[in-house]
């Protein structure tokens, strides 16, 4: 079953998608949206074009695990996300996944330009590949 991740921000949002084996995260795109209406529009889309049956948004818990303003507006995408589909939506914990891919994107030598282009798609990338180890692990 394919499975689309989701890295949400009030400007860009990042996509990725999972091998019909549930094994591997693959990028897609950085979409730039207006508004969480827009977003829960191209999220629902992109999972019917891509035939995802499952999405995995990521959860912007603070640093310290506190629930803040940007948790309340992610359930309040998931609600519209709901509204617009019956595909499931999951979340992930994604508090240090932007960290993560800077740091990746440092070890390849990334121009700021390219990060910046990047950035929230190697993010979903990972909060979905994040969520996939962990359902292999609970397999397990």
């Amino acid at each position: 079953m394919r499975i689309l991740g989701v890295d949400y921000g009030d400007v860009y949002m990042g996509l990725a998608v999972s091998d019909e084996n549930e094994f591997l995260a693959t990028g897609l795109t950085t979409a730039k949206i207006k508004g969480l209406h827009q977003a829960a529009e191209v999220i629902v889309e992109t999972a019917l074009r891509e035939n995802a049956k499952k999405i995995v948004l990521g959860m912007p818990f603070n640093i310290d695990g506190r629930r803040g303003d940007r948790v309340e507006k992610t359930e309040l995408l998931i609600e519209y996300i709901k509204e617009k589909t019956e595909i499931p939506v999951e979340t992930m914990d994604e508090r240090y996944t932007t960290v993560e891919a800077y740091t990746y994107l440092n070890a390849t030598g990334a121009s700021q330009k390219k990060k910046k282009s990047v950035i929230n798609t190697l993010s979903a990338t990972i909060i979905l590949q994040d969520y996939l180890d962990m359902k292999r692990q609970k397999m397990k």
